[in-house]
């Protein structure tokens, strides 16, 4: 299923093609929202509220995001620039090939600052070498109470706001980004490269819909925003959406953090707070069992 502005087309093993529109409370809302399945089919189809129409058959795209080719002399650059790691250890580091041009720059940047991941040195074939920190953070901490989930939302927006502060937006803010302090106390956010974003958020959706370069598509500290919301509800509830709309239908989380959602995804970038103002939100909530 590939997600756009605000439709949805999905491509079935039986060789159909779907289009689906996002019109709320009707047919093709409540799909969207897996609150019902798709009726049965037996040519190409659009629907459009509670209307099934005939279309015609669409390629699926190819994905290819070729406009951005990184820099690989400007990478080896900035990487051979950091010193060597003499006493690498598989069970206390981690190392990885560096993809963007940005990383190296971005972890630099943001050295020593809170919850984010902390570059150390590079291994002889240009490895960037990193502590090796636990994953599947929403499985640890899966249950918390209020109080618990509200620590560790604020530490996620501390260290979004020390990159915002640094210039840098994140632009991937996901569960599979967050890791877990080895003492299991803290979240660790990984994967500055500041690359490619989800297609989730309404003006990264529409930018592609458009067929901008990827060096147009307009990450912000809103874009960024966007996606802490839907963060937030996918490590609550230790899941993953298939579409967007399942965050205003059966994908919300539990009060008081529906919340935190709803103003994190509210369609217009304007209209969402910022980081500070989504740390106060936080910081205001009250465990009642406290």
């Amino acid at each position: 299923m590939i997600i756009h502005a605000t439709f949805a087309e999905a491509w079935h093993k039986n060789g159909l093609y779907v289009k689906i529109h996002d019109v709320p409370a009707t047919l093709s809302g409540r799909i969207l929202r897996l609150q019902e399945n798709v009726p049965s089919l037996d040519d190409h189809s659009e629907i459009i509220g509670d209307t099934v129409s005939r279309t015609t058959y669409k390629n699926p795209p190819s994905f290819e995001l070729d406009d951005e080719v990184p820099d690989t002399e400007r990478i080896g650059e900035a990487i051979r620039q950091l010193p060597v790691v003499s006493d690498l250890n598989s069970e206390l580091h981690f190392s990885k090939g560096c993809l963007s041009e940005r990383e190296v720059d971005n972890l630099l940047k943001v050295k020593g600052g809170p919850h984010l991941v902390e570059l150390l040195r590079r291994t002889e074939e240009s490895k960037l070498v990193f502590l090796r920190y636990l994953e599947h953070s929403s499985i640890i901490f899966f249950g918390s109470s209020i109080a618990e989930y509200r620590r560790l939302f604020i530490e996620f927006t501390d260290a979004i706001i020390f990159l915002h502060s640094n210039g840098i937006v994140h632009r991937d803010l996901a569960v599979r980004n967050l890791l877990v302090s080895n003492d299991r106390q803290h979240l660790i956010l990984c994967d500055l490269e500041s690359q490619y974003g989800s297609n989730f958020c309404p003006e990264i959706a529409q930018a592609r819909d458009e067929n901008l370069p990827e060096s147009e598509i307009p990450y912000s500290k809103k874009s960024d925003v966007f996606c802490f919301g839907t963060t937030v509800a996918d490590f609550i509830l230790a899941n993953n959406v298939r579409t967007l709309w399942q965050y205003t239908g059966n994908f919300v989380p539990p009060a008081p953090f529906d919340r935190i959602l709803q103003v994190c995804i509210r369609r217009d970038p304007v209209d969402r707070p910022t980081m500070l103002q989504v740390r106060k939100m936080l910081e205001s909530i009250v465990d009642p069992d406290q």
